[in-house]
Order: C-alpha cells, then sequence, then structure tokens
C-alpha cells in the first residue's frame, strides 16, 4: 500500500525552514519522519477556527435513566437531512417528524459512514467500519462472527423484531441476526412501501407491554425511482412532459446529469419527486409515532430517526448515491428522544453512527467488550476523527476532523481538504491545509486497517445474486 503525504502542490517557508511538501507514495517523508509541529505550523490561514466542545447534552437523560427502555429505530433510505424542516427547509415536507424533535436532541452534524445502504447500515448497527466488515460491493454478506446491536440486546432480555424495505438490508446479507422476528417489504423500483412497512411495525408495537423491545423501522421510498404521491404533490406540469424523462432507467438518467444535459428545470421537478416520497414517508412515520406516544412506555422510551446516507441533485455534478463522499450523501439527520429529555436541544457536536452502539449500551448498563469502532456520544469531541468510504464505482475516504473534512479518491490518487463550518457545501477545495499531516497520518492508519478487514473476508460469505435480483438493483440503479 503506498503511503500517503501532505503534499498539495506547494513549497512553504518558515524563517530558516524550507518544508517541500512531496507527493503520494515513494519515500514520503511525513509517512514516518517529518515532524508534525512544522506541518501544523504552515498555512495557518487555511485552518478554521477550532471548534468549541459542547457540554454534556445527553446529562438529562442519563440523570433520569430508566431501567430497559424500549429502543425504536427508524431510518429513512436516501435523506437528505436538508430536506427536513427541522434541519431548516422550507418545504413542508416532514411535519410529524418535526414534532418528535420538540423533546429530542437534533445533531447538526452527524455522519453516515457510507454513501450507500448496506455498508452504511452495517456501520450502524454493528459500530464497526465498512471494510473493517470486509464490505466492498454486494457479493458477500457481513460475517457471522460480526456481533450486531439486536444481539446484544436480545442476550439481555429484550425481544428484538425488524421490518425493512431494501434487500441490502435483508437476510441475504445477514441483516437477520439477532432479531426475533424480520419482515421484509422489499420490492423493485416502482415499489411503494412504506404503508407495509408501518401497518407491520404498529402490530409489534401492540406488544411492548410484553417486554422490553427494540424494533427497527427501514422506509425505503424515498430512494430512486421517484414518485409523486397525490396527497403529497410539490410540484407543477414537468418539463418536456411528454416523454416523462424522469422515469427512465437511472444508468441513462445519471450519464444525463454527469454530461450537463439535465437542465434545472428538470432538477427542480426531481426535488418536487423527491420531496413529495418524504412527505409521504413522514406521513406512515407519523401513524407510528402517534401509536408509540398512545403507549404508556413511550416517556421512558429511546426514540431515533435517521438515514442511512442521503441524495445528490447535480450539487457536485452527479444525480443519486454511492460513488462520493460529500455531504448531501453522508451528512445525515439524527434525531433521538431520550427519556428525561423535556424540549428541544440541538447539538453541532460531530458525531458518526458507529457512535450510537456503544452509546445505548452504556445507557441500558449492557457492557461492550468487543472491538468497536465508535464511542460514546458524550465523548466524542472534535479532535477524534470520524471516518467514511465508498469502493463501488470509486474508492473514495474521508476524515472528518476539527470542522475539516479530508478526502482522498485512490484510484485518482488526490487528496482535497474541505472547511465545513465556512464551506458546508464543499463547493471550494483547499490543496493544503495546516492540519493535512495529522488528517494524513489517521487516512493512512485506517487504510492499513482496512486493508486487513478486506483482506480477511471468508469464501463462506460470498452470496449468489440471482438474475432477478440483479435486475432489481440494475432499475434501483446499483448496477451499470
Amino acid at each position: 500500500m503506498r503511503c500517503l503525504s501532505a503534499r498539495y502542490g506547494a513549497v512553504a517557508q518558515l524563517g530558516e525552514h524550507h518544508v517541500r511538501n512531496v507527493g503520494v507514495g515513494g519515500s514520503n517523508p511525513l509517512c514516518s519522519t517529518i515532524p508534525l509541529l512544522v506541518v501544523a505550523c504552515f498555512l495557518t490561514s487555511c485552518l478554521p477556527p477550532a471548534a468549541t466542545e459542547e457540554s454534556n447534552e445527553l446529562a438529562p437523560a442519563w440523570a433520569s435513566r430508566v431501567e430497559k427502555p424500549n429502543v425504536v429505530l427508524i431510518v429513512v433510505d436516501t435523506l437528505r437531512k436538508d430536506h427536513l424542516g427541522c434541519y431548516g427547509y422550507d418545504r413542508r415536507t416532514s411535519s410529524n417528524i418535526d414534532r418528535l424533535t420538540d423533546s429530542s436532541i437534533v445533531y447538526e452534524n452527524a455522519f453516515s459512514q457510507a454513501p450507500w445502504t448496506l455498508p452504511a447500515m452495517a456501520a450502524l448497527l454493528t459500530s464497526r467500519y465498512p471494510s473493517e466488515l470486509g464490505i466492498q460491493g454486494f457479493n458477500k454478506r457481513i460475517p457471522e462472527s460480526e456481533i450486531f446491536l439486536p444481539e446484544l440486546l436480545a442476550a439481555h432480555g429484550y425481544a428484538t423484531h425488524a421490518v425493512v424495505s431494501h434487500d441490502f438490508v435483508g437476510a441475504k446479507w445477514g441483516f437477520d441476526q439477532g432479531f426475533d422476528s424480520f419482515e421484509s417489504f422489499a420490492g423493485g423500483h416502482r415499489t411503494i412501501s412504506s404503508e407495509k412497512v408501518t401497518q407491520a411495525a404498529l402490530r409489534i408495537v401492540d406488544r411492548f407491554d410484553e417486554g422490553p423491545t427494540f424494533l427497527f423501522v427501514h422506509y425505503f421510498d424515498p430512494h430512486f425511482l421517484y414518485i409523486e404521491h397525490p396527497d403529497h404533490r410539490l410540484s407543477d406540469t414537468p418539463p418536456d412532459a411528454e416523454s416523462e424523462w424522469w422515469a427512465m432507467t437511472f444508468k441513462k438518467l445519471r450519464a444525463q446529469a454527469r454530461a450537463g444535459k439535465l437542465s434545472s428545470e428538470q432538477r427542480d421537478y426531481l426535488l418536487a419527486l423527491y420531496d413529495s416520497e418524504i412527505a409521504f414517508t413522514d406521513q406512515q412515520i407519523g401513524r407510528l409515532l402517534d401509536q408509540l406516544e398512545s403507549t404508556d412506555r413511550f416517556a421512558d422510551s429511546i426514540v431515533i430517526v435517521t438515514a442511512d446516507h442521503g441524495e445528490e441533485f447535480l450539487d457536485h455534478g452527479g444525480l443519486g448515491h454511492t460513488s462520493t463522499t460529500f455531504n448531501e450523501l453522508i451528512n445525515v439527520p439524527l434525531i433521538i428522544k431520550w427519556p428525561g429529555i423535556a424540549e428541544p436541544v440541538r447539538s453541532t457536536r460531530y458525531v458518526a453512527h458507529v457512535d450510537l452502539l456503544p452509546t445505548l449500551l452504556d445507557y441500558i448498563g449492557i457492557p461492550v467488550d468487543h472491538e468497536v469502532a465508535g464511542m460514546h456520544l458524550r465523548e466524542r469531541t472534535s479532535d477524534a476523527p470520524i471516518f467514511s468510504e465508498t469502493r463501488r464505482y470509486t474508492k473514495v475516504l474521508a476524515v472528518i476532523k476539527d470542522g475539516v473534512k479530508l478526502v482522498y479518491d485512490e484510484q485518482r490518487d488526490r487528496v482535497q481538504f474541505f472547511d465545513l463550518q465556512a464551506d458546508p457545501e464543499e463547493q471550494q477545495a483547499l490543496p493544503e491545509l495546516a492540519t493535512g499531516g495529522q488528517m494524513i497520518e489517521e487516512l493512512n492508519a485506517y487504510r492499513r486497517r482496512a486493508a486487513q478487514g478486506l483482506a480477511g473476508v471468508a469464501p463462506e460469505d460470498e452470496i449468489e445474486i440471482t438474475t432477478e435480483e440483479l435486475e432489481k438493483l440494475k432499475a434501483l440503479g446499483y448496477v451499470d
């Protein structure tokens, strides 16, 4: 494996010191010997202000901990954070999710560990990074040796149930591990599944009084194909309506976007369809929340709403997800209702999906006696790096730390930095940065761990994709 350096094409002069930034590979001094003090001193004008560590936003919840609360994890597939009212969106897409925030902690800077479903959800449910799980494409299941959150909860008296609607969160890939019941409504790209998912989830909520329960609910509908719902119509007549271009295969639609042939009017129409999907899904989440609120134990329950990843609409010249780690894909919503939180709380703490497992287990009093990638949410400080990665179509790794994101494109052998505080939409890459050397070292250490994980996948974890499944994945945009 080649080692990265902090070279971005410049020579920095500091008094009597001359630091030449050298390229990736070779006898790179930044991999071993260059003094980090020197690296940390040059180009300080590029460094954003250090993030101020917050007080412990979880203190009220831990001060009033309840024994074995019900835990409801709601994940909405392909949901952009900035398309929810509670994150400042001006369309009425999320009135039910928004009302949950009245007694929840809302995290502004929560990050998924991958920009597509399989690795993102695997990381969330195991607190392990995707490459540590051996995930590159979709032809391998998660090894049975990995420990899932529902397994840990079941071992301590919890009933565990899942209702899902995407093959990539299905039993074939190992996601049924640890669940007492596992119901899937995964369908094709034209499938509308949220109503069925909600109905199945409500049947489980009706049994909450039988004992502590973990319920995982996965909603799929905001995923392509974007379908307009009559009760949530947010669009006018589509441009070029006679061609029904918005229903072409995702491969063709993405190709048009990348070629610059998708007009701003067409993009706006796609966004209207996408927002209609969110509003429809939010309505179904409202039904679930209503039922939860009617139970005697709702006040003592933990309810989490998040997304596996987001979606791009020409933010960086593309459409969809999977191949980049820009914020529109990995900076996801994260809303957590804890017992003891009686009013809305906004947190700017940088956190990761992998942090959920250790935090939940600590609240419930279950020890974590195996290796995890995450840390307790209250212990996550701005200088603790967060990693996100994708190895499908591209090989892109991101390191997020101190309000800065390092993006390494392995195929292009290119390093870029983004100041997430001054440039949250990541429109202006910085070729060099004061903290570059340290972040490069952390990236290299992560790559070494990733290489070990990817090399350790057992042959028995390989799975066969049927012709029918392959056609479904093509329609959803996962296979060209």
